[in-house]
């Protein structure tokens, strides 16, 4: 069930619930600031029934260089650095590495700057009470780091006020704040847009405009106890459903470069993505809303505007003169004992794959094709409890009717069942009639230890355990295993393939670490695919380095164009469809 009509709505219900709050912020005392872009609307609700002024907090991430969705720091207005030096510590950079970023992002967050205030000033903080608002939270990055800016610009209290949110993440945002003021904290939490009916991307026009308007004089024919003014035009009423850059007016869908629709359209302050380019991290952003929507399997609309894989749009669009899957190349497989294993060679415009020919798009055939059995309501859709040993470990299981195999993910860093990346590509497997696990390899307590997130022998020992609760539940008794690691969690991944026993039927890797498991490389007996951002150099670099080591069969994918986060326009897709096709070939 739906519980916010739009982003106009969620604000005038959160400023409902601050303005009853005993000694909640208002008052020329706060100030509301908005999270561009999505946050703004709500915000805007907000700083009215507050009678507060209105702002927006500009925030950049700095990622650590070959692990850009880990944050070892965030920058904001007026010179602001926060550092964590416990990452930093961890991922051997130092200083420069630091200054480097910096100097990246700053860029992008000046030019952010101009184009929301048009030269007005930044309201102060000093000593105020500062209200951070945004349209909901998903994995929290953008928030912390908003909040840690608005502390270091003098805010004396700092309120962080949501519509919704991940439980997980809101409770580490309340050592961060604080407080944390949200309406819906949904267990079954997928994706932000899910809370929405409308749920389309707010523009830059859209924010400068509530901007100004916050900012403008009362007319004098305004009466005190009318603190908005003038009736609202439709249009501000509801941001989501004003025309989009590109021509086409999509109240559930933000339009793309050239007019075409993105189904949920979200951006990420991580990286300079273009307005409109779908990014499935799910965390708002300066430049987008904050959720691709959640993504069903078997195809069906969602709220925030997503579609599954093979449904009427795809998340994994790929817009003019864009790369989409079909252009990913593989150079080379090999197998046991270093010879080139079938499938192996690079065919031309499209990317290898196992167990049948290429078609134009770049995959197989009988991979794309929806089965009747992957059309049919899953077998098993539900959350889950697992035994990792001395903690219980929360999971997601989806598994079709008659699956072809059990795919378990490892997230990576810090990452958990939650993923939007990771649930997209879950998605596409269950259409092609594959079972999937999605568990927190971590639980809420340990994720604070930043730590644990490198500590791969721990990470693989939890998936071991997982794999065997998987093979003692009835509905997956008998089902090969798989498995689907990103980043640290790929490691993991290999490290648990290589455990005595494993009888792994194949390994994926998105953008993963697999030098983090070096010494257990060798032992790996299941088949490993790794899947490269072409602009990933340096993890491109260490998948090549890792190749060498391995005895297995094994082949390395790049996806051109594509970043570490494969936010680029199709990339994701098209990892999606490499995972399918090499899990299909080998789970029969």
């Amino acid at each position: 069930m739906l519980d916010f009509e739009d982003r106009a709505d969620a604000g005038r219900r959160l400023a409902e619930r601050l303005a009853e709050r005993p000694g909640g912020p208002g008052g020329r005392d706060a100030v509301v600031l908005g999270l561009p872009r999505g946050g703004v609307p709500v915000a805007f609700e907000v700083a009215r029934e507050l009678r507060a002024p209105l702002d927006v907090i500009v925030v950049r991430k700095l990622g650590v260089p070959f692990q850009p969705e880990l944050a070892m720091g965030a920058i904001g207005e007026g010179g602001v650095l926060i550092v964590n030096d416990e990452i930093v510590r961890l991922t051997g950079l130092g200083e420069a590495d630091v200054t480097d970023a910096r100097r990246r992002e700053q860029a992008e967050l000046d030019v952010r700057v101009e184009r929301f205030r048009r030269g007005r000033p930044r309201a102060e903080l000093s000593g105020r009470t500062a209200v951070v608002v945004d349209d909901g939270v998903a994995t929290g990055a953008t928030a912390r780091a908003a909040c840690q800016v608005a502390r270091a610009l003098g805010a004396r209290r700092v309120v962080l006020a949501v519509p919704v949110g991940s439980p997980d993440t809101l409770a580490d945002l309340r050592r961060v704040a604080d407080d944390v003021v949200c309406l819906l904290e949904p267990e079954l939490f997928h994706a932000v847009g899910q809370w929405y009916r409308e749920f389309g991307q707010t523009s830059d026009g859209e924010v400068v405009e509530l901007l100004e308007r916050a900012a403008a004089p009362p007319p004098s024919a305004r009466h005190d106890s009318d603190p908005a003014g003038t009736p609202r035009p439709p249009e501000a009423a509801n941001p989501a459903g004003t025309a989009h850059p590109g021509g086409a007016t999509n109240p559930g869908e933000p339009a793309g470069p050239g007019g075409a629709a993105h189904p949920g359209g979200a951006t990420n302050p991580g990286g300079a993505v273009a307005p409109g380019r779908p990014r499935p991290d799910g965390e708002t952003a300066p430049g987008g809303p904050s959720d691709l929507g959640w993504v069903s399997p078997y195809g069906a609309a969602k709220p925030g505007g997503g579609t599954a894989p093979g449904g009427a749009s795809d998340a994994g669009w790929a817009g003019p003169h864009e790369a989409g899957p079909g252009g990913a190349t593989s150079p080379g497989a090999t197998g046991p004992g270093g010879g080139t294993a079938p499938g192996g060679t690079v065919h031309p415009g499209g990317a290898t794959n196992p167990g049948g020919a290429v078609d134009p798009g770049g995959g197989t055939n009988r991979s794309r094709a929806s089965t009747p059995e992957a059309d049919d309501p899953p077998m098993v859709d539900e959350e889950v409890w697992i035994d990792g040993g001395f903690v219980e470990l929360t999971g997601h299981l989806t598994v079709p009717a008659r699956a072809g195999g059990i795919v378990a993910f490892a997230h990576g860093s810090g990452s958990g069942r939650h993923s939007p990346r990771n649930r997209l590509v879950a998605s596409g497997l269950n259409r092609a009639g594959l079972g999937t696990l999605l568990f927190d390899l971590l639980t809420t307590g340990e994720e604070l230890d930043r730590g644990n997130v490198f500590d791969i022998g721990m990470l693989a020992d939890r998936l071991v355990a997982a794999t065997g609760w998987l093979r003692d539940r009835p509905e997956t008794a008998g089902a090969r295993v798989g498995y689907f690691g990103a980043s640290t969690g790929a490691a993991a991944a290999l490290w648990a393939a290589a455990a005595p026993g494993a009888d792994i039927a194949a390994v994926v890797s998105r953008g993963g670490r697999p030098d983090l498991a070096e010494r257990r490389l060798g032992d790996v007996r299941a088949p490993v695919l790794l899947i490269v951002g072409g602009e990933d150099r340096q993890v491109l670099a260490l998948n090549q380095r890792a190749q060498q080591r391995m005895r297995c069969q094994n082949q390395l994918t790049i996806v051109p164009r594509a970043t570490h986060l494969f936010e680029e326009p199709g990339a994701l897709r098209a990892v999606t469809e490499h995972a399918t096709d090499w899990f299909l070939a080998h789970m029969g």
